[in-house]
């Protein structure tokens, strides 16, 4: 849903680029970001969630030494 918002407002301010400059361009830029990262945390919550995928020829001692 964000996305759709970031694609949208950015195309409008590339268009209003044009009349005001790139400084006030530049701030809206980073004012959309925040506001689709804000939108992000709202929707789905924080990203507390990690996978790391351990490679290994030895996985019983791997899974051993985890339990222990």
């Amino acid at each position: 849903m964000s996305q759709c918002y970031l694609f949208s407002d950015g195309f409008i301010i590339l268009l209003a680029t044009l009349v005001y400059g790139w400084d006030i361009a530049l701030h809206a830029f980073l004012i959309i970001f925040i506001n689709g990262m804000a939108t992000d945390y709202v929707f789905e919550g924080p990203s507390v969630i990690r996978v790391a995928t351990i490679i290994t020829d030895k996985p019983d001692d791997v899974s051993k030494s985890y339990y222990e």
